[in-house]
């Protein structure tokens, strides 16, 4: 036994994993709801995102995980830390708030960003932080991380950008600092400072080059704030209904010039304000059938100017090239968000449904949207992973 023990603990992994074993399994179990104990757990980690207008709402889930549903190791802020509201102090002292809440948790805290945050507030506000809580970690220094005997990978930002967003992923361009140049992405090097002054800033991060960084995918753990496309309706993590308001010539009723997008919930408001607007029942999802209807409706007019018309959209709108490499790379847990519709729902990475408390080798689940009071909490043990959601539990399902 003793030859056992001293070949065991000859390997860092190991010698980690015996101590957080005797640390955190039968040392220090966390004090549950009600006064209940802990029985002996893996690692688990607290994820929260799109906390949006709302910051106070992080300081409530960071208790309510910490001290309730048996504790959580660590934290992981993943995206829409940041928020378009007025002036630029406002800004920073939006995410700052959020960060200094996980900061006072001393609770090791991996950060990274999603499609709300621009570059140069998310530096100032993270950098600042930093300096106070050295709990904070910002992930795009190092994207992969081994912790605890599995490994944490982080893809930062969103395929989906619209206003001020300054973090976008893909395959097509080498990761880096980029400028918008003439409507496209450029290198910020390769142009001089004078060039680049008034250029809007993007980060880039080139997907594969982060996933070939993972050498052992039966126990990783992806965390990213927009999830791979998946094809499993409502139930998918990936799940989205929203309206798309697009301006067209009856000329050319085919042709869709998109003019930006809105939640659902602003779907009677949206009718007030387009010239036609068509409900999801009335193509269901067929776009042969929305062009059919497209031209029937613009044919009546005798006008050749450009109409503004809204189309009611529902549907799986993950990432498809993070959904093929993660396939590749043999990546099958992974938590997610950006989807406020599917908040809490969790599959297989084939799609079939996964409930709460289940151990498995293959989990995808999406935390929930911060601002409404939902998180998860994951926790790894071993190959399997399982999930708690926290706070309102419902789901909104779509007929």
């Amino acid at each position: 036994m003793g030859l056992f023990l001293r070949i065991l603990l000859s390997k860092r992994k190991n010698r980690l994993r015996i101590y957080y074993l005797i640390v955190v399994k039968f040392i220090n179990p966390f004090t549950a709801e009600k006064g209940m104990v802990s029985t002996a757990r893996g690692v688990r980690y607290g994820v929260i995102s799109d906390i949006h207008e709302n910051p106070e709402s992080v300081v409530n889930l960071i208790r309510l995980m910490r001290f309730g549903y048996g504790g959580i190791d660590k934290l992981v802020l993943n995206g829409d830390i940041g928020e378009w509201v007025l002036g630029i102090r406002e800004r920073i002292g939006f995410t700052k708030q959020i960060l200094e809440a996980a900061g006072k948790s001393k609770l090791e805290t991996y950060v990274q960003p999603g499609s709300h945050e621009e570059l140069n507030i998310y530096e100032i506000a993270l950098g600042y932080v930093k300096q106070t809580y050295k709990n904070i970690i910002d992930v795009r220094e190092k994207p992969v991380i081994e912790c605890l005997g599995h490994n944490l990978v982080f893809i930062p930002g969103s395929d989906i950008n619209g206003r001020d967003e300054s973090f976008t992923f893909g395959t097509a361009m080498e990761s880096g600092e980029y400028v918008v140049y003439n409507g496209r992405l450029v290198k910020k090097s390769r142009l001089g400072v004078r060039e680049t002054k008034d250029l809007k800033e993007v980060e880039y991060t080139n997907i594969e080059q982060v996933l070939r960084g993972v050498r052992d995918p039966k126990n990783t753990i992806l965390f990213c704030h927009c999830p791979p496309k998946f094809d499993n309706g409502e139930i998918g993590v990936d799940f989205a209904h929203y309206i798309e308001t697009s301006s067209v010539n009856s000329l050319f009723p085919e042709r869709l010039y998109s003019t930006g997008f809105a939640p659902a919930f602003k779907l009677a408001e949206i009718k007030k304000e387009v010239k036609y607007f068509i409900d999801y029942d009335e193509y269901k999802g067929d776009e042969e059938k929305l062009k059919r209807i497209l031209r029937e409706k613009l044919g009546l007019l005798d006008i050749t100017e450009n109409v503004e018309i809204g189309i009611e959209r529902k549907g799986n709108k993950g990432n498809v090239e993070l959904g093929q490499l993660c396939n590749q790379y043999g990546i099958t847990k992974m938590v997610s968000s950006h989807f406020h519709e599917s908040g809490h729902n969790a599959h297989t990475f084939d799609g079939k449904p996964v409930a709460k408390n289940t151990f498995v080798e293959d989990l995808i689940v999406n935390s929930g949207q911060g601002s409404n009071g939902k998180a998860v909490i994951i926790e790894v043990d071993g190959e399997r992973m399982s999930y708690i959601p926290i706070g309102a539990e419902s789901k909104i399902h779509y007929k």
